[in-house]
């Protein structure tokens, strides 16, 4: 008889397949990212219906010849879903893809991503802030992608107060306190720089990132005169 794990997951993508499954990648604490089918999961009375992206859920999963299988689940009290704020779910969608694109391989556990992704997502929906920048520069750091900062000349081309930004995302806790409030655009473009350097194709989150863009110039603005953006040339890292 197959063997049934029992695991806390973040649902990071969910396609419909069949007459009423579901097929899931699961961010799990215990197991790391995992593929999974969600059987009945589209019938209107499966208690599996809310298996769907951006939801933390607790599961009970096995493995079979054809693969992983969700035998139960069910929504996690302590994270708020951020389907009924669509600046808050833009902002989980792009964290997510983010996750689905820089992360590990399948069956590799990494409790500090897990922890980064489940705070990042109650953080969606409680800041006011754009905690994206923050969780980008924390999950690079947590993987060993974000570079030392003697090391990369794009860092040294920021202003000090997002130079310090940064440095605070490297740690566990300081993080949190980045994510709810504002950094500068060059905070932003360094980011994204930062995530082509490690992506083979671009992220496909164009029209939440410029509404992001948005919100953070006019909050510059309300601080009294936004600095102007510095324009890197991606792979370079140089001023273009």
């Amino acid at each position: 008889m197959p063997r049934t794990y029992v695991c806390s997951a973040l649902v990071l993508r969910a396609i419909d397949v069949g007459e009423a499954d579901r097929f899931c990648i699961l961010l799990t604490r215990e197991m790391g990212r995992i593929p999974a089918r969600v059987c009945g999961a589209r019938r209107a009375e499966s208690r599996m219906a809310g298996v769907l992206p951006g939801r933390c859920v607790s599961v009970n999963i096995c493995e079979r010849s054809a693969g992983w299988l969700v035998t139960a689940a069910s929504a996690s009290a302590d994270v708020p879903a951020a389907w009924a704020d669509v600046r808050a779910f833009a902002r989980l969608s792009r964290g997510m893809e983010i996750l689905l694109t820089v992360l590990l391989e399948d069956a590799e556990p990494v409790v500090d991503v897990y922890d980064l992704a489940v705070d990042f997502a109650t953080l969606c929906t409680t800041s006011q802030a754009d905690p994206v920048p923050a969780f980008t520069l924390r999950l690079l750091a947590i993987l060993g992608a974000l570079p030392s900062t003697q090391d990369e000349p794009r860092f040294a081309m920021l202003g000090a107060e997002d130079r310090a930004y940064i440095l605070a995302c490297r740690s566990t806790d300081a993080w949190r306190s980045c994510a709810q409030r504002p950094c500068g655009r060059a905070v932003r473009r360094f980011c994204e720089a930062l995530l082509a350097d490690h992506l083979l194709t671009p992220l496909r989150a164009p029209a939440a990132a410029r509404l992001l863009d948005d919100e953070e110039a006019g909050e510059e603005r309300k601080r009294g005169g936004a600095e102007e953006a510095t324009p890197y040339c991606v792979k370079s890292g140089r001023a273009s």
